[in-house]
């Protein structure tokens, strides 16, 4: 009987570990820590970061001389090309690429779902900020 308790004792936890980790990696404190980060910079070199997720870019950008990289979903990969400067100022959901000859292009910086809104983490300020990214 001791034995049979300590196992489901540790199926208990192990579920409760795995429920833990579900529920911090899809967070929106992640969504909420991005928007809140600011960078500038100019795009040095971009990839495609696998065949299986070619919907994904890597883009490479100096900041002060310090290299950086940024995932973009598709979309943006077209748009954002070697030379470009890029800024994404802190607390906003927007990111600005302007092209060597001056054109300035926005675009939404993340999409938010209704849950992220909804959710205790979520800033009050933010709840009603940027209805053209809610999903």
């Amino acid at each position: 009987m001791a034995k049979r308790n300590k196992i489901i004792l540790l199926i208990a936890a192990f579920g409760c570990f795995i429920a833990i980790m579900l529920y911090t990696s899809t967070s929106p404190q992640k969504t909420v820590d991005n928007i809140k980060r600011g960078y500038s910079g100019i795009v040095v070199s971009k990839q495609q970061i696998a065949e299986r997720k070619s919907h994904l870019t890597d883009i490479y950008f100096k900041d002060d001389g310090v290299n950086m990289s940024e995932v973009f979903r598709q979309g943006l990969d077209s748009v954002i090309e070697v030379g470009d400067s890029i800024i994404k100022p802190k607390n906003d959901n927007y990111l600005y690429i302007i092209k060597p000859g001056g054109t300035k292009e926005t675009f939404i910086y993340t999409y938010i779902s209704e849950s992220y809104r909804n959710d205790f983490r979520w800033p009050d300020k933010w709840k009603e900020k940027w209805p053209e990214a809610s999903r």
